[in-house]
């Protein structure tokens, strides 16, 4: 199975350098254009690589990925399924804040490095708890397909780094191959192969 893990077309508040969290921001015309330049990408290089193209297409159910989604399915011919496991991670009272902001009313020079609940900033070990009930449940129903799932930064850097090789801070992120899983752009996408779950249970769980 191969889950392609693609991060939403920009918001106005990326463009402001707010950290979202899981407030409902909906994508700006820039990111629309992003999404829309990734499909035609995607066409262009793995049109005659059957094993990349998609056959199916899931969604966070924030509007930010639900209409970058969208865009993706109007490219692929493909609905969208929601799945609220792939939402963002919930950054609580830092959501809305630069990294400034962060800085200066909370000491925190980077909201992804707390890994407790402090600030109602969700866990980590709730985080992996939900992502781990969401990857079961698309590796049961899509095994042995290619599955594009649209959602966020902080969720594609997990699940790389929780379900990639060894050296998966290495994963290309396309269309930009010199990035790394550490900076997630908008518009850019990492591959993952897994074990079909039913041919052996267990590996590369969470």
């Amino acid at each position: 199975m191969r889950i392609v893990l693609l991060r939403h077309g920009q918001t106005d508040w990326n463009a402001a350098g707010r950290l979202q969290g899981q407030q409902d921001i909906p994508i700006n015309e820039n990111g629309r254009r992003q999404i829309e330049a990734v499909c035609r990408t995607w066409n262009f290089q793995f049109q005659s690589q059957n094993p990349l193209v998609p056959m199916a297409l899931v969604s966070s159910p924030l509007q930010r990925a639900y209409e970058s989604a969208r865009i993706c399915g109007t490219c692929f011919n493909l609905p969208v399924t929601v799945m609220a496991e792939f939402a963002e991670r919930g950054f609580g009272h830092l959501e809305g804040m630069t990294k400034q902001d962060l800085l200066r009313c909370y000491g925190v020079a980077d909201a992804e490095q707390i890994e407790s609940a402090q600030f109602g900033v969700e866990s980590v070990e709730v985080l992996r708890e939900r992502l781990m009930k969401g990857m079961t449940q698309l590796r049961q129903a899509y095994a042995g397909q290619t599955v594009l799932l649209v959602t966020h930064g902080s969720i594609i850097r997990r699940l790389v780094l929780e379900y990639g090789q060894t050296n998966s801070r290495q994963i290309p992120l396309r269309p930009h191959p010199s990035d790394t899983v550490d900076v997630v752009r908008n518009g850019t996408f990492a591959m993952l192969d897994l074990a079909d779950e039913d041919k052996d249970e267990g590996k590369d769980s969470l």
